[in-house]
């Protein structure tokens, strides 16, 4: 099998499901010792704008008590779909495919609407990226690295140099031959310790569309789930 691990990202663009579809699995990185990046998309989408003159982004408001916290930890201050959803459907409304993106908040906000405020950041991206996989039938496995049977790993006192620990032993509890990292992480890994479990590595390779790498939201309103679908598989 092969995995990708990634850290989960508020509906993320077309880059990050291409991958997960590479792998045909998927670890939501949410284990204690993983920080939260408040210049990430960890708990923010990118969306266009009125007459797409640019970009905003659609952000999860949180509550943060300190510079560094980790990701888990981090909480919404409010129950923020239905307002995100009233600014997606401002924007997309008139676009080709709104109804595409109509069915695909039904089925996130049908979850949503029982979360209150103060659930975790990392839950809600999480569930987005799952929803997007499920709607748009790319069958990924999807799994969380903060599921029981692995919350007894301190992630958190790995030192600097253990991340790569952290990587082979998520590869080894999900029975993964083959590791697919992102192009910026393949640069740090200690490849050592992979070729030592038995486990290759794969480096993901993606070349995006010209111009803003916009949410996959953007990109089932304007394209539509079967070219989006599309786009995700590698078939352009």
């Amino acid at each position: 099998m092969i995995l990708a691990i990634h850290q989960p990202e508020y509906f993320p663009p077309i880059r990050y499901f291409h991958k997960a579809v590479q792998a045909g699995a998927l670890v939501l990185l949410t284990s204690k010792g993983v920080m939260f990046d408040r210049a990430s998309q960890q708990h923010r989408a990118k969306i266009s704008v009125p007459r797409g003159t640019g970009f905003r982004w659609l952000t999860i408001p949180f509550t943060h008590s300190g510079y560094l916290q980790e990701l888990y930890t981090v909480r919404s201050e409010e129950e923020f779909w239905p307002r995100h959803w009233r600014i997606l459907c401002e924007q997309y409304r008139r676009a080709p495919y709104f109804e595409q993106l109509v069915e695909l908040g039904d089925y996130f906000g049908s979850v949503a609407q029982s979360w209150v405020s103060g659930c975790s950041i990392a839950r809600c991206s999480g569930w987005s990226v799952s929803a997007v996989l499920t709607c748009l039938g790319l069958g990924v496995k999807v799994f969380w690295s903060m599921e029981p049977d692995m919350a007894f790993v301190d992630w958190g006192a790995l030192p600097l140099y253990g991340r790569t620990e952290r990587l082979v032993r998520l590869c080894q509890e999900h029975r993964a031959t083959t590791y697919l990292s992102g192009v910026t992480g393949a640069a740090y890994l200690d490849r050592d310790l992979f070729e030592q479990a038995g486990i290759a590595v794969q480096v993901h390779r993606y070349t995006p569309p010209s111009g803003i790498e916009y949410s996959v939201l953007h990109s089932i309103a304007t394209l539509g789930v079967d070219e989006t679908r599309r786009q995700i598989l590698g078939e352009v």
